[in-house]
């Protein structure tokens, strides 16, 4: 059973470390496509809302959410948006999405996995040896 539980957490974080890697591509393909993409530039204005800042500007009208950045309520900052996706905003024109959130992910992806593989295959056999050289293990096993 103990065996049966393992492989499953095993599989499961694998599964996550595998998302992790696709949401590390997602945010790096939308980082080029607003990079190659026409862009819009305009006089957005700043609002704050329980500690969630958003921007309005006249493509948008809604707002848009911020990278909290410590702005203050009515605060007229510079924005790019891409043209056909104005809900993609950006305070420079070469970057939507941060270093963080691309190579965050992608690396969170790496340790997971290989959290899994240490675990599951090369913990054991270096417990395995360990074991042997200093006689912990009964004979037969």
């Amino acid at each position: 059973m103990r065996g049966m539980i393992k492989k499953i957490s095993g599989a499961l974080f694998i599964l996550v470390g595998l998302l992790m890697f696709y949401g590390s591509y997602d945010n790096w393909q939308s980082n080029q496509e607003f990079i190659h993409s026409s862009k819009g530039r305009s006089l957005g204005t700043v609002h704050v809302e329980r500690g969630v800042e958003t921007v309005s500007f006249p493509e948008n009208s809604y707002g848009v959410a911020l990278d909290g950045e410590g702005r203050k309520e009515g605060e007229q900052v510079y924005i790019y948006y891409q043209r056909d996706k104005p809900y993609r905003i950006s305070t420079t024109p070469s970057q939507y999405k941060t270093k963080k959130e691309i190579y965050g992910a992608f690396l969170s992806g790496i340790f997971l996995i290989g959290y899994v593989i240490f675990i599951q295959f090369i913990a054991p056999k270096i417990w395995r040896k360990f074991a042997q050289k200093h006689h912990l293990l009964k004979d037969g096993n």
